[in-house]
């Protein structure tokens, strides 16, 4: 009987999650703070980009520490993280591809504001309505707020779902005061 319980038991467990330093293994599940990029840096070491993808594609790791990759991999300022954060947008979840369009709008985006307008309106256009609304939210990071609003509005007009149409309203109304300001 004990051994059935712990055969049990064990097959209970979840299977073990990406391999990552513990220090950027603390930083992916707090829950009350957020690092410096200079702070996840030191934590995660000269991998720091490639082990919070890896995180952020393990379907192992709960789904907190997933999203939390993929919003600590929008600090890191190179090249490569930020081209690791970019091919987060077609991963095939589509919760997660909504957390990367927001964090690559207020990240990468938000630093190369001439190379953002292919990548926002395939957003806008993705499949998933979660994906479109993320990516509504996030317009206001981009500095080009006339043309952020310009495709928000385009957006507006064939957009079938009602939630994504009230997160369009609401960004073209933020992008509108914003430029009153």
């Amino acid at each position: 009987m004990r051994f059935w319980m712990l055969a049990c038991l064990f097959l209970t467990l979840p299977a073990a999650a990406a391999e990552v330093p513990e220090p950027l293994r603390n930083w992916l599940q707090a829950l009350d703070s957020a690092p410096t990029a200079a702070q996840l840096q030191r934590a995660g070491g000269l991998q720091t980009a490639q082990s919070l993808e890896r995180v952020a594609r393990d379907r192992k790791e709960v789904s907190f520490v997933r999203h939390r990759a993929i919003g600590l991999l929008s600090l890191l300022e190179d090249a490569t993280s930020e081209g690791r954060l970019h091919t987060l947008l077609r991963i095939p979840d589509d919760s997660l591809r909504a957390t990367a369009a927001l964090a690559w709008l207020a990240g990468p985006a938000r630093r190369h504001p001439a190379e953002v307008e292919p990548t926002v309106a395939a957003l806008l256009a993705d499949r998933a309505p979660g994906v479109r609304s993320a990516t509504a939210r996030g317009l206001g990071y981009w500095p080009d707020h006339a043309r952020a609003r310009v495709l928000a509005v385009q957006q507006r007009a064939r957009e079938p779902n009602a939630d994504v149409r009230a997160a369009l309203d609401a960004a073209i109304r933020k992008l509108d005061a914003s430029a009153h300001q």
